[in-house]
């Protein structure tokens, strides 16, 4: 799947872990880097339900000809069901959206933490609340 975005890559953790070498990693690197990987793989996951959800939303309007022509009124020729149907994915879109937003904020504060070579895990999930609350 291709992201348009940069995820933090921690290739030593990604590489024991696909090797079964865990156990070449200390407890702390271990429990750090499993942190972020399980960030990681929640952002990967709203990330494509919003793709999915953006992709469904553009396929009703098409299907159901939702879209604007020249002095129609928008969503007139919109059946109930069709309307019920678009609703749901935009409240899918902005949700997948808010919890993309939380979820990347925690993966930034927890990679700055390991960063500044805080692989404690009480450091780390520190760091990640610290960040939830940037505009």
């Amino acid at each position: 799947m291709h992201l348009n975005f940069d995820l933090p890559d921690d290739p030593v953790f990604r590489a024991a872990s696909a090797s079964g070498q865990l156990a070449l990693l200390t407890p702390s690197e271990i429990a750090g880097y499993s942190e972020i990987d399980g960030i990681l793989k929640e952002v990967v996951t709203y990330y494509t339900q919003r793709r999915q959800a953006t992709e469904q939303i553009a396929a009703l309007s098409k299907k159901s000809q939702l879209g604007l022509t020249a002095g129609a009124v928008p969503f007139s020729r919109a059946t109930p069901d069709q309307l019920a149907a678009l609703y749901s994915e935009l409240i899918t879109v902005a949700q997948t959206a808010t919890d993309l937003q939380h979820m990347t904020r925690y993966a930034r504060g927890a990679e700055a933490a390991i960063l500044r070579g805080d692989l404690d895990i009480q450091k780390i999930q520190a760091a990640e609340v610290q960040v939830t609350d940037l505009p």
